[in-house]
């Protein structure tokens, strides 16, 4: 059953990504990144109260663990949507989704400390040829984008530890909080985010942001994305968490990443014209190797 939840929660993440992508072309500033984010996250809470109604769950957190758990997830999240925006405007897209699969090791490792998860062999083989893999990659953005520098390289691999992180989060839900709704944690994440990100958007306020026209301008160009991204955001995580009450971390996480990888190669060849090269194919490849790897 775990499986099913996860495929769907793959072609969630790959509408999100796709709407990612399309939303960097309007955000050139760290704030109207988040002025952005800010309203994929509005779309995120709408589609998580509708949720809890289909399903009839409750909205009322269980315990103040899991309040502090949305409100860790909503803090780790924030940083990473604002990051991974600026991640895709500054080199390939593959390459960002690759360095987002490298945040498979941060939460393989926080869950082998933390639930005695056990790490094989081939678990650490499987790292070693995905951290090959974002190598790979990497030569391969420069070919296509340009000399890929040290803050881009920076910035992707915070994505990555954020996205790990994040992930782990969601496992700490699912083993600390029994009987939870997963529904109401992942709402009250987004809603979490959402509040964020606004106070981030008013405090730091930019020039883009002075008249009007400009907000107007940001707010049309990003909010069908927005919503996109909002909706498929909140079904993605939705259902993650649930996959994640029947697999192990070392299977959820990688698997999910080794699936999603060349679903965003496609959507990077047709929709965003980025050309598979030898090289990209190389590093498509290695990466489902890693996953098989650690899958084994």
């Amino acid at each position: 059953m775990g499986y099913i939840y996860l495929v769907f929660s793959v072609l969630a993440g790959a509408l999100n990504a796709f709407g990612s992508k399309k939303q960097s072309n309007f955000t050139s500033t760290v704030t109207s990144a988040a002025f952005s984010s800010f309203m994929r996250m509005a779309a995120s809470v709408l589609t998580g109260a509708l949720l809890i109604f289909a399903t009839e769950e409750t909205y009322a957190l269980s315990s103040g663990a899991t309040a502090l758990l949305a409100l860790a997830s909503a803090a780790v999240f924030s940083a990473y949507v604002i990051l991974w925006i600026f991640s895709v405007r500054r080199g390939a897209f593959m390459l960002s989704s690759v360095f987002v699969m490298m945040g498979v090791v941060v939460t393989v490792g926080l869950s082998a400390v933390f639930f005695q998860e056990k790490i094989t062999v081939l678990h650490i083989l499987g790292l070693a040829v995905l951290i090959a893999a974002s190598l790979v990659m990497c030569s391969y953005s420069s070919e296509i984008k340009g000399r890929i520098t040290v803050t881009s390289i920076i910035i992707l691999i915070l994505c990555g530890a954020l996205s790990g992180i994040y992930d782990f989060l969601q496992k700490l839900f699912v083993a600390m909080v029994d009987n939870a709704s997963s529904a109401a944690y992942n709402f009250y994440t987004y809603l979490f985010t959402g509040i964020i990100l606004g106070i981030f958007t008013i405090v730091f306020n930019r020039p883009v942001f002075k008249g009007e026209e400009k907000l107007s301008s940001v707010f049309k160009n990003t909010l069908p994305y927005a919503v996109l991204m909002g909706i498929s955001t909140l079904l993605c995580y939705y259902l993650k968490t649930i996959a994640a009450k029947y697999l192990p971390s070392a299977v959820i996480y990688p698997m999910y990443q080794g699936i999603i990888l060349p679903l965003m190669s496609v959507v990077s060849a047709v929709f965003f014209k980025e050309k598979i090269t030898v090289k990209s194919a190389i590093g498509i490849a290695l990466a489902i190797v890693s996953v098989c790897l650690i899958n084994m």
